[in-house]
């Protein structure tokens, strides 16, 4: 069989930037969510799931009905700091990402 191109290989997590791993963050958060009540599992979660990233630079926000079979859903925003050496006064600090993910509560 014909060998996938450089362009459609999947990179491993660990070498994605943070624009590609920001799929991963909520999912891994919103499932916590649904088996868990405490938030800070779910940030926990967010974090495991993007060891690379600056934890100070990552807000994790739970919204929750709070009924079983309702949706829970994590948002997770992200401050990637810009670094450009000798010219970083052209660029902005840094760039704000948001991703979120849902899934169904699965506790009372």
């Amino acid at each position: 069989p014909p060998q996938p191109s450089t362009f459609s290989r999947r990179l491993p997590p660990s070498s994605d930037p943070p624009s590609l791993r920001g799929l991963y963050r909520p999912r891994a958060g919103a499932r916590t969510a649904a088996v868990e009540p405490g938030d800070d599992a779910v940030r926990a979660a967010v974090l495991r799931a993007a060891p690379t990233l600056d934890a100070g630079a990552v807000s994790v926000s739970v919204a929750r009905a709070g009924v079983r079979g309702e949706p829970v859903t994590v948002t997770v925003d992200y401050v990637a700091s810009i670094r450009v050496p000798f010219v970083s006064w052209l660029f902005p600090a840094g760039v704000s990402m948001r991703s979120a993910a849902s899934d169904r509560q699965e506790f009372t």
